[in-house]
């Protein structure tokens, strides 16, 4: 981008309009254990990942807990030495309300500075195993700090199947994030199996779902790695897999076959690399299509891809037709708006050429950078910050629209989070002032970044 298009655009546009932009300040009361209370937090997340296992009647139940130090009361030992003490309670209830299994954890953690107390990106993630009968179970997790004795609950219903009853059965796909060897899962208790070496011999993080209508979906910014089984009721069989993504529009735009090919085992797994950015932003479904001599099976994941890289033009079509008056209630009064709005198309028309031609820096009639860096944001709006959830146009995001007012940003920041789908994005821009922060956090009931705070 020409630099001087961004100052030139905040002095030249008549009346940008002031904006409110809504202050979240978060009190320190938020490090209270009581206050975080949402299912699929930040701060204290589990899941749980059902298998098949070697004995006949039973299966695996893989649970995996992240929590960030922010939830903990942090006790001062010395200048240099921190504790905070916690418990891990997992019960498992049978479907008529008896207890059938409960194990319960204590652990300590350790810091060395008061700054890492308060912190909610370093995050501490944890795993156990459980053999249960095929049937249906209510599942308990608790969290309690034992200084405070403040808890924090959640509970699910669980249904445990017998993966073999069917010729094929497909396992939920388990998405991976290569993750730094400090943040591996450790084990709550005795772990006979560590089932993370089985979805790679590096250190990986899960994704965790988020729901949006009842039904899981993902988001993905990173190259990912999706792990998942597939079981067969005999051995001896050929197996034939086919991968496909498909977008919004049912367009294919990706797909990988595994050949038929003759396994002697009744379990085969899958190991399958994605790069977030190698697809344009949207909404897409990954289709899972299993077929062996007896029987075929299906599975559909939902997902989000994100970009990543840092907003420029240089691989705009400029040629695309842009529907510009939309987007110009950003950068005029509100009073000349409504005006626009009365005329006729063709009017309107004539009215917005006039607008830029009165702007126009050139002496040429025929070259105004001013005019064609506004479309060209316009474009860019409307190919990267798109509503994923209700294709709602990118120019009417609030990325969208401070994209429009400011320009491409000189920094983008995007702070470390605990749980993936929650991501804060941070756009700095150094004019009109110095360090000038928007914070962004991304919504998976929008499926797009909301403006936390700005300006």
């Amino acid at each position: 981008m020409i630099r001087w298009l961004k100052p030139l655009i905040l002095i030249l546009i008549l009346s940008i309009n002031n904006y409110g932009f809504a202050q979240r300040q978060k009190s320190d009361t938020i490090r209270q254990l009581g206050r975080f209370t949402l299912n699929r937090s930040l701060y204290f997340n589990y899941d749980l990942f059902p298998m098949a296992s070697q004995e006949p009647d039973s299966s695996k139940l893989l649970l995996t807990v992240t929590l960030v130090n922010d939830l903990l009361q942090f006790i001062k030992y010395s200048d240099s030495l921190y504790i905070a003490k916690f418990e891990l309670s997992a019960s498992i209830f049978s479907e008529s309300g008896n207890l059938f299994q409960a194990h319960t954890f204590r652990k300590e953690l350790q810091v060395n500075n008061f700054r890492e107390t308060n912190s909610r990106t370093i995050d501490h993630s944890y795993f156990q195993t459980f053999d249960l009968p095929h049937g249906i179970y209510k599942f308990i997790l608790e969290l309690a700090d034992l200084d405070t004795k403040l808890s924090l609950k959640r509970e699910q219903e669980i249904k445990i199947k017998n993966f073999k009853d069917n010729p094929i059965t497909i396992q939920d796909p388990i998405f991976l994030l290569w993750a730094p060897s400090s943040d591996k899962y450790s084990p709550l208790g005795d772990v006979k199996t560590n089932y993370f070496t089985k979805f790679s011999k590096k250190p990986v993080k899960i994704i965790s779902p988020f729901d949006i209508d009842g039904l899981p979906h993902y988001r993905f910014t990173d190259p990912i790695v999706l792990y998942h089984e597939i079981y067969q009721d005999g051995e001896n069989d050929s197996l034939f897999l086919n991968y496909r993504i498909i977008d919004k529009n049912n367009e294919l735009k990706w797909e990988k076959n595994f050949d038929s090919f003759s396994v002697n085992a009744r379990m085969v797994t899958q190991k399958i690399e994605l790069d977030p950015q190698k697809f344009q932003p949207g909404f897409y479904i990954l289709q899972i299509f299993a077929k062996n001599k007896r029987s075929r099976q299906k599975h559909r994941t939902r997902f989000y891809f994100n970009r990543k890289i840092k907003p420029n033009h240089a691989n705009l079509d400029d040629t695309e037709a842009v529907d510009e008056f939309g987007p110009l209630e950003y950068i005029i009064n509100g009073k000349e708006y409504d005006l626009l709005k009365l005329l006729s198309p063709s009017e309107r028309d004539s009215a917005i050429n006039q607008f830029w031609a009165d702007r126009n820096p050139s002496q040429n009639n025929f070259d105004n950078k001013l005019h064609d860096e506004f479309l060209n944001r316009i474009r860019f709006a409307n190919q990267n910050f798109v509503s994923l959830v209700f294709n709602k146009k990118g120019w009417k995001t609030d990325q969208g629209r401070i994209y429009l007012i400011n320009g491409s940003p000189d920094d983008i920041l995007h702070p470390q989070s605990p749980d993936t789908a929650y991501q804060h994005e941070v756009w700095i821009y150094n004019y009109p002032k110095p360090n000038q922060r928007f914070i962004f956090v991304f919504k998976p009931e929008k499926g797009e970044y909301v403006l936390l705070r700005g300006g």
